[in-house]
């Protein structure tokens, strides 16, 4: 079809093809909000709000394929030259990098709250980058078999892209909750769901 409108180049239809896709995807989506929010205008003159969960599901069925991706699974793709290691479960801890004992040791905490009634595990790393991006993995909820990236320089890139990808989940899911809802309790609900989905995926 752009060949006949003249457009001759092959990369120039790729990119007019990625940029229709992109409009007619917000266009849609755009059309699904106001429906949404027509539906919670009636809904509200009926005596019944849409609760956190119904809208966080339909806002889940409009978001792009790339968003739904779990973070662990993104993060597999990421590394390079693959460490085997294996994270515990339990609340992980990191000293001070200047710390010169343990700053490449990462301590997972077990039991009970208080100090003296709970148990330690802690996983030794090769360096404070791959102590790093262990711990954030950790942190995230993404524990057990892991592989992280042999070279120190690689560990220390994939813990910094790893952190922005979830400042990126961070964001993107608030902006999508209020975009639904003015109602800054239920809009928190909302991006919780939404974070948790985009990190560890959403469950059938």
């Amino acid at each position: 079809m752009l060949e006949l409108l003249g457009v001759a180049d092959k990369t120039e239809r790729e990119r007019l093809c990625d940029e229709l896709y992109r409009a007619t995807a917000a266009h849609f989506r755009a059309i699904r909000v106001v429906e949404i929010q027509k539906q919670e205008q009636r809904s509200r003159t009926e005596g019944r709000e849409f609760q956190a969960d119904e809208l966080a599901k339909d806002i889940w069925d409009g978001v792009d394929a790339s968003e739904k991706v779990p973070v662990g699974e993104w993060y597999a793709e990421q590394v390079i030259e693959p460490l085997p290691v294996t994270i515990p479960e339990g609340e992980p801890t990191l000293a001070e990098a200047t710390d010169l004992v343990v700053a490449q040791t990462v301590f997972f905490k077990h039991g009970g709250k208080q100090k003296q009634k709970a148990s330690f595990t802690k996983l030794d790393c090769p360096s404070r980058a791959h102590a790093e991006l262990a711990h954030l993995l950790a942190a995230t909820g993404i524990h057990g078999a892991q592989e992280l990236p042999k070279k120190t320089a690689d560990a220390a890139a994939l813990c910094g892209e790893l952190r922005e990808r979830l400042a990126a989940i961070h964001a993107r899911a608030e902006h999508l909750a209020r975009s639904r809802t003015s109602d800054d309790r239920r809009a928190d609900d909302i991006s919780a769901l939404l974070q948790n989905w985009m990190i560890h995926g959403k469950p059938n």
